[in-house]
């Protein structure tokens, strides 16, 4: 399949995903927002490397250069999504396919890059989207019953992938482990990230504004609400594309933290903006069919 994704864009655009990845999430917001048609590519973390280097040939230069404090680059020449046009683009990460997709097929009217304050809390919303990514990584994977039970509802047709994760789960463990430093003192140090963030979003929503940057929603509503959705365990009811645990399945300390999330100003915002401005146009996880809309 990673073989096909690379050459199959000639007649419909492409995104190659992990689908419960809050970047890819967002890139898939923006392809929806302007109707868009495309078809997701679905890959399992770890496994997704291989056809991300593929599509990429490894030489991509549109990468985000956040850099934590171990030096890593966060976004890297091998992270999703990736997006391959009719017109044979390769676009990578999701500041730059919402980008892409704005300059394609926005008008003045509902362009989603207003200000050049959007670009800026854009750029911050989606650094944030690690420590919330790595938080949830963390406890998920202490719990390989629901681990397990969520890459099926994500993956039901790709079974060869499910069944290499099963068979490898420990050592696959082991590289995320230490790929996104999970540990109790930087997931810790995440979970203080997240609130802080959380509080600045509080802010700005302080003087009844609708959205972050004022009336109209743009690309900085978009990336907080999608970067804040590991650790809010959006459903796919409330408007999330792919399938996340439902906040009752997970352990006490996470299922503590959620609820914090979810209760608060900024989190309840982040709800908001799912459910009015993705739900209706959310795909579910069910349906691996194309998007068909109007281009």
């Amino acid at each position: 399949m990673w073989r096909k994704s690379a050459g199959s864009h000639d007649k419909v655009n492409v995104l190659i995903t992990v689908p419960f990845e809050p970047s890819c999430e967002m890139s898939k917001w923006a392809l929806d927002y302007f109707n868009v048609e495309y078809k997701e590519e679905k890959y399992v973390p770890v496994i997704h490397v291989v056809p991300v280097l593929y599509a990429t040939r490894g030489i991509t230069k549109t990468i985000i250069k956040t850099t934590n404090r171990s030096g890593k680059h966060w976004r890297t020449n091998y992270s999703v999504p990736v997006l391959l046009t009719k017109q044979h683009n390769i676009v990578h990460d999701a500041p730059q396919i919402m980008q892409f997709v704005n300059g394609c097929y926005s008008n003045k009217e509902n362009t989603l890059y207003k200000s050049d304050f959007v670009f800026t809390l854009q750029k911050r919303f989606c650094k944030i989207g690690e420590h919330a990514t790595r938080i949830a990584l963390f406890f998920m994977l202490r719990d390989r019953l629901v681990f397990n039970k969520y890459l099926r509802l994500n993956f039901e047709t790709q079974t060869i992938q499910t069944t290499i994760i099963s068979l490898f789960y420990k050592r696959i463990k082991s590289v995320l482990n230490w790929n996104m430093r999970l540990n109790r003192d930087v997931i810790n140090k995440s979970i203080e990230k997240v609130k802080d963030e959380l509080l600045f979003v509080e802010s700005l929503l302080s003087d009844g504004r609708k959205f972050l940057t004022g009336d109209e929603m743009t690309a900085a509503d978009i990336a907080f609400s999608c970067m804040l959705s590991p650790v809010l365990c959006i459903q796919s009811a409330e408007g999330f594309s792919a399938a996340l645990p439902h906040v009752d399945e997970v352990d006490d300390e996470f299922r503590h933290l959620v609820n914090a999330c979810r209760d608060c100003v900024a989190g309840k915002f982040a709800l908001w903006m799912f459910k009015e401005h993705r739900q209706s146009k959310a795909r579910s996880y069910h349906n691996n069919d194309f998007i068909k809309s109007k281009l």
